[in-house]
């Protein structure tokens, strides 16, 4: 990752947090957890933490060609009552909003300044792939369903991440 581009997003921050709040604002909110006003308060810590990681290994570690496959949430925790499945979301949203903002400068070229931003997210999907599963740990729902009015696709009858912890198919309880 460029440091000339880490500079520019830190430059950048108070924007990126506005933008986050926005897009919070936006996503669909199935718990009193999932309100954007609970969740904001993390906004600030999170981009801290993902800029000392971004800090620490700024040189790029795999090719635009083969970038890293991280994904944000497994199947098993793909619950619309998970809030920081939303939270992450738009903050991935925020942080690209900015990204592509952003022009060629220096030694930046638009491909530094795209391969920078994959990279960045992968952080963050990293990030928050720890806590989407923490939330699922220490949630007590199992009838997620029975848990919201704004039952939909996203919300599974029952829990999968539990299903698949006791052992059970997570694909047969959606």
């Amino acid at each position: 990752m460029k440091c000339a581009f880490l500079q520019e997003l830190v430059r950048r921050r108070a924007e990126i947090a506005r933008h986050w709040r926005t897009m919070l604002k936006d996503a669909p909110a199935h718990t009193a957890l999932g309100h954007p006003d609970t969740l904001a308060f993390m906004i600030e810590p999170t981009l801290t933490e993902l800029f000392q990681r971004a800090l620490q290994h700024p040189e790029l570690s795999w090719t635009p060609q083969s970038p890293p496959v991280i994904r944000l949430v497994e199947s098993v925790s793909r619950c619309a009552l998970n809030p920081m499945i939303g939270y992450y979301l738009a903050g991935e949203s925020a942080i690209t909003r900015v990204v592509h903002e952003m022009r060629p400068f220096g030694d930046l070229t638009e491909t530094d300044i795209l391969s920078s931003e994959d990279e960045l997210l992968a952080l963050l999907r990293s990030l928050g792939r720890s806590d989407v599963t923490s939330f699922c740990e220490i949630c007590l729902i199992e009838t997620p369903t029975k848990a919201t009015s704004k039952a939909g696709a996203t919300v599974p009858t029952t829990c999968p991440f539990k299903a698949q912890k006791r052992g059970g198919n997570a694909s047969e309880t959606s």
